[in-house]
């Protein structure tokens, strides 16, 4: 990878005054799409599942397998792992307000001639809309932004370490159930964004990912 840092520009997805109206529209389109189709299904499931009442708080842990791709360059695509946490309060039966975080716990390896090592932390804050599909399980939606942290450590033993962020739209689906009044298990599938970086033929950087978790309403 180029050892230059991440442009600092509103195409790098720094939160600048240039960029942060075009992020906010993207957020807002994809909330009401998520939107519209989270309310129909919870209409039409309302009388059948009705919600039972349920906790304001709960947390969640999930392992994060991610995977790194590059837009131009595929010896660039990488799988780092990581440990995601996520801290949600319900402001309504069919609503949450999400905090994410994700610490790298698991490098990944590019296939360039010398493989660099790649890890990735994540944070960022979400809105839940969700519906029961039955009695205990749910389908949800998440929307918000996420900063992304990408590392690629240059495998030949030189040190050189080189850097790319950003802050981008970032949105997922997935599936909650329900083990006890307290404790359920869920599988997502999110998207959290694409990282340009400094190199001259617009090279991005998407960074999507599957997760495994438990949660625990308190």
């Amino acid at each position: 990878m180029d050892t230059s840092e991440g442009d600092a520009t509103c195409s790098g997805f720094q939160p600048t005054s240039e960029c942060s109206s075009p992020l906010i529209y993207e957020v807002i389109m994809k909330l009401s799409k998520f939107a519209a189709v989270i309310g129909g299904l919870a209409l039409l499931n309302g009388a059948a599942f009705a919600q039972p009442p349920q906790s304001d708080t709960y947390v969640e842990l999930g392992y994060l397998n991610q995977k790194i791709t590059d837009s131009t360059d595929s010896t660039n695509n990488a799988s780092p792992k990581a440990i995601r946490m996520i801290a949600g309060k319900n402001l309504f039966p069919h609503a949450s307000l999400e905090l994410m975080a994700a610490i790298n716990s698991s490098k990944g390896t590019d296939t360039q001639t010398t493989p660099d090592n790649v890890s990735s932390n994540l944070y960022g804050i979400y809105l839940k809309p969700k519906t029961n599909l039955t009695k205990d399980t749910e389908l949800f939606g998440r929307v918000g932004v996420a900063h992304a942290s990408l590392k690629y450590d240059n495998g030949n033993g030189s040190g050189v370490a080189t850097s790319y962020s950003g802050t981008k739209l970032s949105y997922g689906v997935g599936l909650q159930t329900k083990f006890t009044d307290n404790v359920y298990g869920a599988i997502d599938y999110m998207s959290y964004g694409k990282v340009n970086t400094s190199l001259a033929n617009g090279d991005r950087l998407s960074n999507n990912g599957l997760t495994v978790s438990v949660g625990y309403r308190f």
